[in-house]
């Protein structure tokens, strides 16, 4: 038809446009340059052509999946164990070939962690046979001293969060703002006895 259709022009290049939805998924935007026309004719050129095309895909995706889990395990580290939440750790090295060592060592550990929660445990306790990753041997969470700050009116737990809300920006605004008002407070005082 001469116009581009989903995103991909009709000689194979791709397009701005149509990024969305499936396109962003890891491994379908690597393999699009498998459906460029000029590698689907038949010759043995071509056929040399298509299968260092699926070596580059597949490389490709190798490397987007590795930065992919870079970066959720970052996330993790930084927004989830920092906060104490319930993350556990599935050992998955002898599960990657077998599924049946997979339903074992993964599956099932994680659907028990999940049914004692989803009937009602406690979030400061773990599953029974479960412990959960704690950062940096933190005690677990329902050991972790209570910190109450009256200047932000919010209780933390754990010492490593007390520490980082002690540093927090919205901390020291708040302690900030408290010290003007009182500096306020006492020029009123001050002035209101002098007269």
């Amino acid at each position: 038809s001469g116009g581009a259709e989903a995103g991909v022009k009709v000689d194979g290049a791709m397009d701005d446009k149509g990024m969305d939805g499936i396109f962003q998924a890891i491994g379908y935007r690597e393999f699009l340059p498998m459906f460029d026309p000029k590698l689907s004719q038949d010759s043995n050129g071509h056929q040399k052509a298509r299968e260092e095309c699926l070596r580059q895909c597949v490389a490709n995706l190798k490397t987007k999946h590795r930065q992919y889990t870079r970066r959720q395990l970052k996330w993790i580290r930084r927004k989830l164990l920092t906060r104490n939440a319930p993350v556990f750790a599935l050992d998955t090295t002898n599960a990657e070939h077998d599924p049946d060592r997979w339903q074992a060592d993964v599956f099932q550990p994680a659907m028990d962690i999940s049914k004692f929660y989803l009937d009602g445990g406690a979030l400061d306790s773990d599953p029974p046979g479960q412990t959960r990753a704690n950062v940096n041997g933190e005690k677990p969470y329902r050991e972790l001293r209570r910190h109450i700050c009256e200047t932000c009116n919010m209780t933390v737990i754990g010492d490593a969060q007390w520490d980082a809300h002690l540093s927090s920006r919205s901390h020291r605004r708040k302690i900030g703002q408290l010290r003007k008002r009182k500096a306020r407070a006492m020029k009123m005082d001050t002035g209101q006895n002098e007269w």
